[in-house]
Formats: structure tokens, C-alpha cells, sequence
């Protein structure tokens, strides 16, 4: 795929992200659109309120593996998930690798032996984003396969301005659906 067409698939995409705005379109808008710039084959999308239980926003899982990476996770697993960790603590909005996150000795740990291994990922990154209120917002682009190359790490980087503004405007006042 040329530059060309990648930038013509991006403001197509962007544009139905910014119609879906406040509609149940919003986020596969979003999910479609940051595949037009690194393709993936998962998205999740978690809100997080303090020790509350995680909110499901949106997932493009089948069923048996949403019962694993939704279902099981808001079970409990979440509270040692180091994205979930990292929304405990006030922090820039960024995207980051869940392997830059872990702690040492993590692939050892029992987060990763009785939860994350099961999840058959090669590699998972997350927008963490601040919707307002302690309310945080992890979009997470999930591969089965590969992981991440670098330059496709710095294309999802670049676009982290608009995921964040039009995640903050979407998901503004969700701490309502906490309580």
C-alpha cells in the first residue's frame, strides 16, 4: 500500500470516527480507522475507574475468545494487568507496549501464567488515555502473530493526538456508568 493510499484510507476513516461521535458507531470507527495505519487482528476497549470492575466499551473478539480476554479478565485478572496498574496513577496520555510496562520477571509472574498466556497474544499495545473525572480509557490494538515493527510503533504514536481528543469528547462523563 503507497503513503498515498494509506493517508486517502486515514481521512476517510477518521472522517466516520468523527460522525460516529456519541453514537454506538464511535468506537468501530475508531478501531477501523487506526487500521488503516498498522493493521491488527484485536481491539478491546477498556475503561477503568479506580478498583472499580473494568467497563467493556467495545471488542471485536469472537466468542470463545471474548469468554477468555473480556469476560475472565473483568473476573479479576485486571488487577494485575500493568494497564490497568498504569491507569492508577495520574499519567500523560501515551501509547504504550504491555511488555514496556511489565514488571521484571513478569512472563513468570502469575498474571502472565493463569491469565495473559492463555490469550495466545504475540503482542498487545494501548492508547491510555485520561477521559476526565479519574476515569481512564485503554484502547488496545492486540496481534496474534507478530509483533509491533518500530516504524509501525511510531505510526500509531502519531495518530495518538487525534485517539485522544476524540476519545476524551466520546467518552466525556462516563464516570456515570461506574456508579
Amino acid at each position: 500500500m503507497t503513503d498515498r493510499t494509506k493517508l486517502k484510507g486515514w481521512h476517510n476513516a477518521s472522517a466516520r470516527v468523527l460522525a460516529g461521535l456519541g453514537t454506538p458507531e464511535f468506537a468501530p470507527a475508531l478501531t477501523a480507522a487506526i487500521r488503516t495505519i498498522v493493521p491488527y487482528e484485536f481491539t478491546v476497549i477498556f475503561a477503568y475507574y479506580r478498583d472499580n470492575r473494568p467497563l467493556d466499551m467495545y471488542d471485536d473478539f469472537s466468542a470463545p475468545k471474548r469468554k477468555v480476554m473480556v469476560d475472565e479478565y473483568q473476573e479479576g485478572p485486571y488487577l494485575l494487568d500493568p494497564f490497568y496498574l498504569q491507569t492508577t496513577q495520574p499519567s500523560v496520555p501515551r501509547l504504550v507496549r504491555l511488555r514496556d510496562l511489565a514488571p521484571d520477571r513478569f512472563y513468570q509472574a502469575e498474571y502472565f501464567r493463569t491469565y495473559y498466556e492463555r490469550t495466545g497474544l504475540a503482542e498487545e499495545v494501548g492508547f491510555i488515555i485520561d477521559v476526565g473525572e479519574d476515569v481512564s480509557v485503554v484502547i488496545s490494538a492486540m496481534r496474534e502473530h507478530k509483533v509491533f515493527s518500530a516504524r509501525e510503533f511510531r505510526d500509531l504514536e502519531e495518530i495518538l493526538p487525534f485517539v485522544r481528543a476524540a476519545a476524551i469528547k466520546h467518552w466525556n462523563g462516563l464516570i456515570a456508568q461506574f456508579s
